[in-house]
């Protein structure tokens, strides 16, 4: 795996390159990976951060109805796609609000979408 960071003031910008290859010898399963992955963050003065990332994750190899997904961080032969959002944010002095929202295209199957808010109160 290979991977590059780079800070410029308020702004983080992150690549990251990934390649696997993965064996089961009782199904004669042989298995490859790669992934491509960017993130880019954003930090709101004192009062918070957006963070933005995605990332493309191709398997290659014979498509098995037995397929182990813990050989593949869960994801089917094909090309997968991802996408995540998340803000973190302070409203007032004692509350902050935390939205995300990510979305996941797998090869073959449905798609996946969630979408997650949360207000915080700090009491003194």
């Amino acid at each position: 795996a290979l991977s590059y960071r780079l800070f410029l003031h308020e702004w983080e910008y992150e690549i990251g390159v990934e390649m696997g290859r993965e064996r089961e010898n009782s199904l004669d399963l042989r298995l490859t990976t790669y992934k491509f992955s960017q993130k880019i963050a954003y930090k709101i003065g004192g009062l918070g951060r957006v963070d933005a990332s995605g990332f493309v994750y191709r398997v290659q190899g014979d498509k098995v109805a037995s397929q182990p997904r813990q050989m593949t961080a869960g994801f089917p032969v094909g090309t997968n796609l991802g996408a995540r959002l998340r803000v973190d944010f302070r409203v007032a002095r004692h509350f902050s609000l935390k939205l995300s929202a990510s979305g996941e295209i797998r090869a073959g199957e449905e798609n996946r979408y969630t979408l997650r808010s949360e207000l915080t109160s700090r009491f003194e």
